[in-house]
């Protein structure tokens, strides 16, 4: 199984198969998954809840 992974314009952490005809590529992961997995998205010192974010 070939691997790779990328990290994108937006600052998303990809994982990408190549699927088995090796025609094309796959993706396993993205992260960040949600809204508040992003580092500082609400501030030091704010609250960041991922099902108002989404």
């Amino acid at each position: 199984m070939l691997l790779r992974v990328t990290l994108n314009s937006s600052r998303h952490l990809e994982s990408w198969a190549c699927v088995e005809d090796g025609r094309g590529w796959q993706l396993g992961v993205s992260y960040p998954q949600r809204a508040c997995d992003t580092y500082n998205i609400c501030n030091a010192y704010g609250i960041c809840n991922s099902e108002k974010n989404q």
